[in-house]
C-alpha cells in the first residue's frame, strides 16, 4: 500500500502579492516625508525672514528697508510685497513695538506631492511672525 505525501502548495507569486500591498503604503510614507520637510524648510525661512525683518525695524529702519530685508532672506522667487505685513504701535507698559508678518502659500513651498493620497495643502498658508520692541 502506498502511503499518500502531502503536496506543497505553490507560493509562486505570494512575493509580487506582498510588494503590490507594500509599495503604495511606502510610497505614500516617503511622499509624506518629503512633504513635511519642504514646509519646515519653508516655514523656518519664513521665521527667519520676519525674524530679519523685525530686528531691521526695531533698529529705527523704515518700512521699506523692512521690506528690503525680508527680500534678502526669501529671495526673489518667494518674496511677495503684499505678504510682508508690519504694524507699529505704543504699547502701554513697553513702549514701541513693532510686528512683522510673512505669509507664504503652502503651494508655493511645496509641489503638493500627497494630493493624490487625499492631504490637500494648497489652500493653506505658512506664517512667519516676530514682534519686537523698538530700540
Amino acid at each position: 500500500m502506498e502511503r499518500l505525501r502531502p503536496t506543497r502548495i505553490s507560493r509562486r507569486g505570494s512575493g509580487a502579492f506582498e510588494a503590490l500591498l507594500v509599495i503604495p503604503i511606502l510610497l505614500a510614507v516617503v511622499l509624506a516625508v518629503v512633504e513635511f520637510a519642504l514646509i519646515l524648510s519653508a516655514e523656518q525661512k519664513l521665521a527667519e525672514a520676519s525674524g530679519v525683518g523685525c530686528r531691521t525695524g526695531s533698529l529705527g529702519h523704515s518700512d521699506h528697508d523692512v521690506r528690503a530685508a525680508v527680500k534678502a532672506v526669501l529671495g526673489d522667487q518667494k518674496y511677495d510685497p503684499d505678504r510682508v505685513h508690519i504694524r507699529r504701535w505704543n504699547a502701554p507698559h513697553a513702549g514701541p513695538m513693532i510686528e512683522v508678518r510673512v505669509d507664504l502659500p503652502a503651494k508655493a513651498a511645496s509641489p503638493n506631492l500627497l494630493r493624490s493620497v487625499g492631504i490637500d495643502l494648497s489652500g493653506d498658508t505658512l506664517t512667519g511672525r516676530t514682534v519686537m520692541r523698538v530700540e
